[in-house]
């Protein structure tokens, strides 16, 4: 096998990394998605004159099942045939980006997760990965069975409806509704841009002062004590912990779920302190069954691309 380019290409950042043969992944360059045309001239920059790899396996913010591929939140297109062309790799696999992260599933090394409650999941059963940064990703890892190899089922359950659990949820949602001129998907509010407009909800709701116009500015205020981002970010945590929980049991996730994406690993604390475990229970005949569930935060910097590595060294075996 020889070398792979890989790649995580959200809508804000394109992280390229390339796989030695020896399974080792080396770090390539980290890029603004803004600041280029194309894939195909970002991946010229990332290789920056080096060998020309045989093979790229690409995972992409947006459903890949039809052609052309277009990222949800950015403008670039992905088409294998013109890839090939621009760029002379061989072999071009585009993937959704929590296809990738649920490939990492199983490769994670401790130091790589933080557990956020639960307890005995069920050996054997499907493994859930969701992740809040620009989007709202989703993915199921299925395990291996004496008839299959593990397979991962991807689709775009983070654009699903955003349920309220209380009062307090379906005053904010109808300011939210209102806000946005309509239907509150999951993604609407719990990625960073929908963290923005959830502050301003809370702040109206509550009397408080407005919130920074910045996610990370929110996040950073939250951890620092300030009233409105705290209070904004415990929603979001409520919130995540509901959408979590909605997940497990949408897609039999007994085996645990895994936490990942930009913004959870910058609100720990809320995650682990906060209203997220009892809003993942909280699912009344079947809320036994979920506080059986292992939650796992994903803390490693570049889970999509572990599981890249992994999805490449099966396409070269398959070959």
């Amino acid at each position: 096998m020889g070398a792979a380019l890989l790649a995580d290409i959200g809508g804000t950042n394109a992280r390229f990394a390339l796989r030695r043969p020896d399974g080792a992944l080396r770090p390539l360059a980290t890029l603004r998605v803004q600041d280029y045309p194309d894939p195909a001239s970002a991946i010229a920059a990332a290789l920056d004159a080096r060998p020309t790899p045989e093979l790229a396996v690409l995972a992409v913010a947006a459903p890949v099942h039809r052609a052309p591929v277009r990222l949800t939140n950015a403008g670039w297109t992905f088409d294998p045939a013109s890839l090939r062309a621009a760029t002379g790799i061989a072999r071009f696999e585009v993937v959704n980006d929590f296809a990738a992260q649920a490939w990492a599933i199983g490769q994670f090394a401790p130091q790589d997760l933080l557990p956020i409650g639960g307890g005995d999941s069920l050996p054997g059963a499907a493994r859930a990965v969701l992740g809040a940064g620009t989007g709202l990703g989703v993915a199921v890892w299925l395990p291996a069975t004496a008839e299959a190899p593990a397979r991962v089922v991807s689709g775009e359950g983070g654009h699903v409806a955003l349920a309220a659990e209380d009062g307090r949820d379906a005053a904010l949602l109808a300011r939210l509704r209102r806000a946005v001129g309509g239907r509150v998907s999951a993604e609407r509010i719990l990625s960073g841009s929908g963290l923005v407009l959830l502050a301003q909800a809370v702040a109206r709701e509550d009397g408080l002062p407005p919130p920074p116009d910045d996610p990370s500015r929110i996040t950073a205020g939250a951890a620092d004590g300030d009233p409105t981002c705290a209070a904004a970010v415990r929603q979001f945590v409520a919130f995540l912990g509901s959408f979590a929980g909605d997940l497990a049991l949408l897609s039999g996730a007994w085996d645990g779920v895994y936490v990942a994406g930009g913004i959870p690993p910058r609100i720990a604390g809320f995650l682990h302190d906060g209203p997220f475990r009892s809003r993942f229970e909280a699912k009344g005949r079947f809320a036994g069954e979920l506080a059986r569930i292992q939650v796992h935060l994903v803390v490693r910097a570049d889970p999509a691309l572990l599981g890249l590595s992994v999805l490449a060294e099966r396409l070269e075996r398959e070959r």
